[in-house]
């Protein structure tokens, strides 16, 4: 295992930041109803039925978001700097245990049978039948595959690219999700 450069730690960052202010900016003007959309959503999204106790609306979501876009381009802006300073090679995760992996790999299985049971968000806009929202829900599951695949392999940068195909999947479906999620649940 090779210690992490800053080019690694600036790659984070640069996605991270990327994701946060695309997610950021999406959430807090609302974009084609996004925002509301996206409360609904995290409302139905509880495990087994049950109503989530957060009582914080669409205002409050807004607002958080809009921390968001604050924060982002200042580390997008150190990010790219580093990148643009930094000399160092691809850095390799350490292996993690089988155990730990099955373990990370069950919390993911159960994620996405939640986004994929008959009322999860992926299975609604998959029926939708629009393609880009297809196109964008398959996208979205093969990332998170992906994602345990480059975490067992212990490549940061092939992690970091599928997290970044993941969450743009993920932003095209909240932006161009169906009209009719407000009115759910």
């Amino acid at each position: 295992m090779t210690e992490p450069s800053s080019s690694s730690a600036a790659l984070f960052s640069l996605v991270w930041s990327l994701g946060a202010l695309s997610f950021g900016l999406i959430i807090a003007t609302n974009f084609r109803g996004s925002a509301t959309r996206f409360h609904a959503m995290s409302q139905r999204s509880t495990y087994f039925g049950r109503r989530s106790r957060f009582t914080g609306g669409v205002g409050f979501l807004r607002l958080l978001a809009g921390a968001f876009c604050l924060i982002a381009p200042f580390i997008l802006i150190n990010a790219v700097k580093d990148l643009l300073e930094g000399v160092g090679g691809a850095y390799r995760m350490p292996y993690l245990p089988a155990p730990m992996l099955m373990f990370m790999f069950g919390i993911g299985a159960f994620g996405m049978w939640m986004m994929w049971r008959p009322d999860g968000p992926l299975r609604r806009e998959w029926q939708a039948g629009a393609t880009l929202q297809r196109t964008a829900a398959t996208l979205a599951t093969a990332a998170a595959a992906a994602f345990y695949l480059s975490l067992a392999l212990g490549s940061l940068h092939a992690m970091l690219a599928v997290w970044a195909i993941g969450g743009a999947a993920g932003l095209t479906l909240l932006v161009t999700g169906r009209a009719d999620h407000e009115g759910r649940g």
